[in-house]
């Protein structure tokens, strides 16, 4: 065999090597049942029910609290703003609420932190009106970039979900939803017109 076939047949080799363990050996190691969602929801929240809000980056300690009040809407807490953008935070409440899971993990060997799990790079919290807080733990991005690895606290399987949904919430530790400032309305002050000049009538002699 001479030293050209050789190579070539060395490099075949290499790239049979690589797509064995990235099609099989790697993805048994990150999941032995990756089941597809079929876009279902992943949880049952009602947007209207929703009075607390709260995104967190623990590695910074950035946080941002939003409470809903009766009488005068959505507040934001921390940081404290003067006014609240109503229409972000509804925006941002209700894609949360009607999040739907990509895919999901059922049942995965791999250590948490493969996902960028076990110490999460963000924390969402989401309070009702009655019930439980629901507690979203944000790990990694997939390697496409098109779902975060998320998980429920308290619950086992990991979530794969769309990053347009998170990405909304997480920009508000960027950019806290301060409304814009009206800007006031011009007031024209009109200038003072002189009044004509009357010439006096000469009285007869």
């Amino acid at each position: 065999m001479n030293r050209r076939n050789l190579v070539l047949l060395l490099v075949v080799l290499a790239l049979l090597g690589g797509y064995v363990y990235f099609a099989e050996i790697r993805t048994s190691q990150t999941s032995t049942e990756e089941v597809s969602a079929e876009q279902e929801e992943l949880w049952t929240i009602e947007a209207d029910n929703v009075i607390r809000l709260q995104v967190e980056q623990p590695v910074t300690a950035n946080a941002v609290r939003l409470t809903y009040y009766e009488e005068s809407g959505w507040q934001c807490e921390e940081p404290p703003l003067e006014a609240t953008d109503q229409d972000r935070v509804q925006q941002v409440v209700s894609q949360l609420s009607t999040i739907r899971v990509n895919r999901v993990l059922s049942e995965t060997t791999a250590p948490l932190s493969v996902f960028g799990l076990a110490a999460p790079s963000y924390i969402i919290r989401l309070m009702p009106r009655e019930g439980a807080e629901q507690v979203l733990r944000i790990g990694d991005q997939n390697p496409q970039g098109t779902s975060y690895y998320a998980q429920i606290e308290g619950q086992q399987p990991i979530y794969l979900l769309p990053t347009y949904a998170i990405d909304q919430a997480l920009d508000l530790l960027d950019s806290p939803p301060e409304a814009p400032t009206p800007t006031p309305t011009s007031i024209v002050t009109p200038e003072p017109v002189s009044s004509p000049e009357v010439e006096e009538t000469p009285t007869p002699q």
